[in-house]
């Protein structure tokens, strides 16, 4: 999403780029610099051009105000927003109605969170000038990331409406239906973005990870393939395209992508996490644990990287190490049920008291994996548990009777009856399709038990 913001802001500056006078006792040189038209300058020279121009004399008041919001824009493009604010105010108070110039300070506000004030300003410029596309495109962002969909999708409507050859919209737009589940609509918007702009990386991208959901997995990194080829740098295609392998089961090359990915972005905690499941799915938990302690230092709230930690440490045999990152990922998220059966696994392995009654409590026990929640609490029986993991649709039916299969298998264990439980543990690591995690565990507990995975 971020890529996307960018790219808004970026094409909105260059759009406001006017033609200048004669620039008189001002280098034309800094004019350029300040311009800087197609970002053929650094953000340095652009602000030392800007800074030129400025303090040069030649323009006043409402003329000025192209040099303030551009140096505001090289500033954000720098990553000092608070200048950039101060730019684009300054901008405004000489032109109040440069629609442009609001646009670009809102963009800034929403850089700093501050989304009343980005929203406040995206809507101004729109009510300054009705045409202006960038706008429109801006605070469908935002209300896409607070879940607005529908007025997302009106504002995107209306941006394709003023400028129906404006790819960003439609690959906007795609985004948002892929958040509201209309995945086919989606697709069209993706694929007319790459129509109108076939060396546009972002739809190439976003199809893929729609194909991914999908299953069509070959699909999926063919359009993660044109994304990176159209941008060797995308950091973010590597990723993705290293998830698809990974669920194709072919861990060397997720590994070598999430490398890459991990090269481009090193502050993104969720590659260093994937990559720690590849590992944990090759059976080298020190590569895995190493991994997710650096997702965890990334994003010290993220509950899915303390719960993978605390599975490696299980299949390691390091329960002490489990207990607590299973116990922090409950703190993190206690609604999410997967991590209160581990924790119960967990501490009857280490003969500790079971604290599941208690954390269900705090989930939806409407839903599936509730039917195994109450297995071992008691409640019902194992038989009752596979009648429940049946469904219509096969995918789901696929992973909910993996999960039976699986967490069965462990209360089996704890009742001592190996056999039936590697039996299970079995039907777990040949069945579960794409649950890398269960399968892998699957692997560990048949190996424990000296049974050949």
């Amino acid at each position: 999403m971020k890529a996307i913001r960018w790219a808004l802001i970026a094409a909105g500056a260059i759009a406001m780029l006017m033609t200048l006078a004669s620039a008189g006792e001002v280098k034309q040189q800094y004019v350029m610099w300040c311009v800087n038209k197609d970002r053929a300058f650094s953000f340095d020279d652009q602000v030392a051009g800007c800074n030129a121009a400025i303090e040069s004399g030649k323009w006043s008041g409402k003329d000025l105000a192209w040099a303030f919001n551009n140096r505001g824009f090289a500033h954000q493009f720098k990553g000092d927003i608070d200048r950039a604010v101060a730019d684009f105010n300054q901008a405004i108070k000489l032109d109040p109605k440069d629609a442009v110039a609001v646009n670009n300070r809102g963009f800034a506000y929403e850089i700093k969170g501050d989304v009343e004030h980005a929203l406040a300003d995206f809507t101004e410029s729109m009510k300054l000038d009705p045409d202006y596309v960038f706008a429109y495109t801006n605070r469908a962002q935002i209300y896409l990331d607070k879940d607005e969909l529908d007025r997302a999708i009106a504002d995107l409507n209306e941006a394709v409406r003023i400028a129906p050859t404006f790819a960003v919209a439609f690959n906007g737009r795609g985004n948002v239906y892929k958040n509201k589940g209309d995945l086919d609509r989606a697709i069209a918007d993706y694929a007319e973005a790459i129509r109108i702009n076939p060396h546009y990386a972002l739809p190439h991208n976003n199809s893929g990870l729609i194909y991914g959901a999908r299953g069509e997995f070959d699909r999926a990194i063919a359009a993660f393939d044109e994304a990176i080829r159209i941008d060797p740098d995308y950091a973010r295609a590597y990723g993705n395209r290293g998830v698809t392998y990974l669920r194709k089961g072919d861990t060397d090359r997720a590994i070598a992508d999430f490398d890459k990915s991990i090269k481009l972005e090193p502050d993104n905690g969720m590659t260093f996490h994937n990559r720690g499941n590849a590992y944990q799915a090759k059976g080298d938990l020190p590569h895995a644990i190493a991994d997710y302690n650096d997702a965890i230092k990334l994003d010290p709230k993220d509950f899915s990287s303390y719960l993978n930690r605390g599975l490696a440490y299980f299949c390691a045999g390091s329960l002490p190490e489990a207990i607590k990152d299973l116990s922090r990922s409950a703190e993190l998220e206690p609604r999410f049920p997967y991590t209160a059966l581990w924790l119960d696994v967990a501490n009857a392995r280490s003969k500790q008291p079971s604290r599941l009654a208690e954390a269900a409590g705090k989930i939806d026990m409407a839903k599936w994996p509730a039917p195994l929640i109450n297995l071992y609490l008691g409640r019902t029986t194992p038989g009752a548990v596979l009648i429940a993991a049946d469904d219509d649709d096969a995918t789901k039916q696929t992973r909910q009777v993996c999960d039976a299969n699986f967490f069965i298998g462990e209360l089996t264990l704890r009742r001592d009856d190996k056999e039936e439980a590697a039996r299970l543990f079995r039907h777990a690591a040949e069945e579960c399709g794409q649950n890398i995690n269960m399968i892998a565990t699957a692997k560990f507990e048949l190996k424990a038990l000296g049974e050949k995975p």
